[in-house]
C-alpha cells in the first residue's frame, strides 16, 4: 500500500540501526511480523498476561495464532492496500488480529473505543469520521464491542464487519514488503482534528528499536501497561516489550484510572519493572500512595516509568519517587521523554535512572523567545524540565519563524527527521506538503536546546498573545490548579478573542459546587492568582460542572474545542 507523499523512507539519519537480541549485528528485521516471528524463534515461551479478561498466551502462540488470523482475511477477500480497522478491549485477540493484518498485507489501525467510556451510539457517532478518513472498508470486531460496531454500521451502512473470534485454517506467514503501510495511527486531536499518521513496517520497526535500546529493555523485565492499544504510546511500548522484554501484563486503562492503588498492588504483585504514561498517570499514583499504605508493597524491581505526552510537572516527579521509594523502588525510576504518533512515539528520551534535569527560566522571556535562567524561587520562574537526548533513530533541530536553524539556546519550532517518522498523513497531500520542510517534520511544539538536551516550551498554535505579550496556556493553568475548590485540578486556558483588540486570557474551571455564589468566589480567586502571577490584567475565569471540559481519547485537554463549546454556552460564573 502506498504511504503518499513525503520524505522517502532511506533519507534518515545516519545512525545505526541495530538488532534484535540474537539477529546480526546492524539488522533489523524489515517487518513487524517479521519481528514478532524472530522474537518467537528466540523466546517464545515469554507472556501475555491480561489479568482482568484472564487470559494469556505466549509470544510464540501469538506469531502461531495471528498467522492463522491472516487466512480470516484471506477469506473475507480483505485487499491488501486497505486500511482495516480493529475495534476491542485489551486481550489476546487484539494482537492476533493486529498481526494477522499485517501478514495479509494490508495496514491496521486501533479504533478508540473501550466498554464503559460513553454509550455505543456515543462512540459509534465518533469513530465514523475515522471511517471516512481511511476509508475503511473492513473492521474487524470484539464481541464486547459488537454493540457500537452495529450501530456504526448503521451510520457506515458501507463497512463490513469481521468477528475478531473467527478462525482461520491455513497457517499464512507472508511477510509484507518493508516500505508498505502497516499502521494508520491517528492523532490526538488536542490541537485540530485528529489525523491519520501513515507508518510503513520500517519505519515502526526503526522505531520500535530505537525506544528499546533507550529504554535498555531486556529479557529480564517486565512490563505493566495500562495505556490503551488505540493510543501510541499503549500500542508502541507493547511493541517494544513483544519484541525485546520478558512478560507484558495489559490491564484496562480504567484500572489505573479509577482504581490507582489496585494498578500499584498488580505492579508489585508481579514484579513489574516498566510502567509508561503521561503525567497525569503518575500523579493520580502519587496522590493515592498514603506512606501506612505504599510501604506494605514491594516495588524494588521498579526501574522505569516513561513520562511523556504531555507537560512533565516537576512536583509530580518528586511526589511519585516519594511514593514508589517508600515501598522499596530505587531512586530516579521517572523518565521524562518527548514523543509524537508521527514519530513512531518517541523522538527524545532522558538517560534511564538519572536524576531529571530542570530549569528555571525568565517566564516572560521565554514567551518572548529569549532563554535566560533564574533562581528557583524566583516570583518569574518557570520550571522546565528536560525530555533528554534525542533517540538514535532522530535528528532534531530548532527553526526560528523563517525556518532557520536556531543556535542551542533559542526558542523555536522542534523539527525531527528520521527512519522511524512518518511520510504523509493519509489522504490529505496538503497538510503534508505543508507539514515538511524538505526532510524536516514540522511538530509545531515550541522548544531550544541546552548542552544537548531538549526542553518543551508549548505549543505554538495555542500560545495566547495579549496586547503584543505571549503567554503559555499551561502557566495560567498550573496557577489555577492549585487554587482550592477546582475539581481534581480540571481546567485549560487558551485565548478568547485571537484577532480581537479586546483579545484576553480565558481559563475554564471545573467544580463540584452548585452555589452560583461559590462559583463567583471561585472564578474572582483564580483570576486574582493568575493576574498576580503572570502580571496579565485580561484574564476570563468560567466555572464549569464536572465533566464539562473535553478530552480527546488519549486524555489531552481539547483547549479548541472547549473554546467552541464556551462560544454556544453560557457557563454560570465568570470573573474578569
Amino acid at each position: 500500500m502506498s504511504t503518499g507523499p513525503g520524505t522517502p523512507p532511506d533519507s534518515a539519519p545516519d545512525s545505526p540501526a541495530g538488532s534484535l537480541t540474537g539477529s546480526p549485528a546492524g539488522t533489523v528485521p524489515g517487518t513487524l511480523p517479521a519481528a514478532l516471528d524472530e522474537a518467537a524463534r528466540q523466546h517464545g515461551g515469554r507472556q501475555l498476561v491480561f489479568p482482568e479478561a484472564g487470559e494469556r498466551c505466549t509470544v510464540a502462540e501469538l506469531a502461531h495464532r495471528s498467522a492463522l488470523f491472516a487466512d480470516v482475511l484471506h477469506t473475507h477477500q480483505v485487499g491488501g492496500d486497505e486500511v482495516v480497522g480493529l475495534l476491542a478491549e485489551p486481550g489476546t485477540a487484539f494482537f492476533t488480529a493486529f498481526f494477522g493484518v499485517l501478514r495479509h498485507g494490508a495496514a491496521a489501525t486501533a479504533m478508540p473505543a473501550l466498554s464503559g467510556l460513553g454509550s455505543p451510539q456515543t462512540q459509534a457517532e465518533r469513530l465514523a469520521p475515522l471511517v471516512d478518513t481511511t476509508r475503511m472498508r473492513h473492521l474487524i470486531v470484539a464481541p464486547e464491542l459488537a454493540p457500537c460496531a452495529e450501530l456504526l454500521r448503521r451510520l457506515r451502512p458501507a463497512l463490513r464487519l469481521i468477528p475478531m473470534d473467527a478462525q482461520g485454517a491455513v497457517v499464512r506467514t507472508g511477510d509484507p514488503d518493508p516500505y508498505a503501510l502497516a499502521i494508520v495511527q491517528f492523532t490526538s486531536g488536542s490541537t485540530s482534528a485528529p489525523r491519520g499518521v501513515t507508518l510503513t513496517h520500517t519505519a515502526a520497526v526503526h522505531g520500535v528499536e530505537a525506544l528499546a535500546r533507550a529504554c535498555r529493555v531486556t529479557r529480564e523485565d517486565t512490563w505493566v501497561n495500562w495505556l490503551p492499544h488505540y493510543h501510541d504510546f499503549g500500542l508502541v511500548t507493547d511493541l517494544v516489550q513483544l519484541f525485546h522484554g520478558g512478560d507484558l501484563h495489559i490491564v484496562s486503562p480504567l484500572t489505573l484510572i479509577r482504581r490507582p492503588r489496585a494498578f500499584l498492588e498488580y505492579v508489585a504483585a508481579c514484579g513489574g519493572t516498566c510502567l509508561a504514561g503521561p503525567n497525569f498517570a503518575y500523579e493520580r499514583m502519587a496522590s493515592a500512595a498514603d506512606p501506612a499504605w505504599i510501604s506494605t508493597l514491594d516495588l524494588s524491581r521498579l526501574r522505569l516509568c516513561l513520562n511523556g505526552a504531555e507537560p512533565v510537572v516537576p512536583g509530580t516527579l518528586e511526589r511519585f519517587a516519594r511514593a514508589v521509594e517508600a515501598a522499596g523502588a530505587p531512586p530516579n525510576v521517572l523518565c521524562p521523554g518527548y514523543g509524537l504518533a508521527e514519530a513512531t512515539l518517541v523522538a527524545a528520551l532522558c538517560e534511564p535512572g538519572t536524576p531529571p534535569r530542570i530549569e528555571y527560566l525568565h517566564r516572560e522571556l521565554l514567551a518572548a523567545g529569549r532563554i535566560e535562567r533564574v533562581p528557583a524561587g524566583d516570583r518569574n520562574a518557570k520550571a522546565v524540565v528536560s525530555a533528554g537526548r534525542p533517540v538514535d533513530s532522530v535528528r532534531t533541530r530548532i527553526t526560528d519563524a523563517a525556518g532557520k536553524p536556531c543556535p542551542e539556546g533559542a526558542l523555536g519550532e522542534i523539527q525531527l527527521r528520521g527512519r522511524s517518522l512518518t511520510t504523509a498523513y493519509l489522504h490529505e497531500e496538503e497538510i503534508t506538503a505543508a507539514s515538511f520542510d524538505g526532510p524536516w517534520l514540522r511538530t509545531g511544539d515550541l522548544g531550544f536546546l541546552l548542552d544537548g538536551h531538549l526542553f518543551i516550551a508549548g505549543r505554538s498554535k495555542e500560545m495566547i498573545i495579549v496586547r503584543g505579550v505571549n503567554y503559555f496556556p499551561e502557566d495560567a493553568e498550573a496557577v489555577a490548579r492549585a487554587v482550592p475548590g477546582v475539581h481534581r485540578e480540571r481546567c485549560v486556558a487558551f485565548a478568547m478573542n485571537p484577532t480581537d483588540p479586546d483579545e484576553h486570557l480565558m481559563l475554564v474551571a471545573e467544580s463540584e459546587a452548585a452555589d452560583p455564589a461559590e462559583h463567583a468566589r471561585l472564578a474572582r480567586e483564580i483570576a486574582g492568582r493568575i493576574s498576580e502571577h503572570l502580571g496579565l490584567a485580561a484574564v476570563e475565569v468560567r466555572i464549569v460542572p464536572p465533566r464539562w471540559l473535553p478530552k480527546t481519547t488519549s486524555g489531552k485537554w481539547r483547549r479548541g474545542a472547549a473554546r467552541s463549546r464556551l462560544l454556544t454556552e453560557r457557563p454560570p460564573a465568570r470573573e474578569r
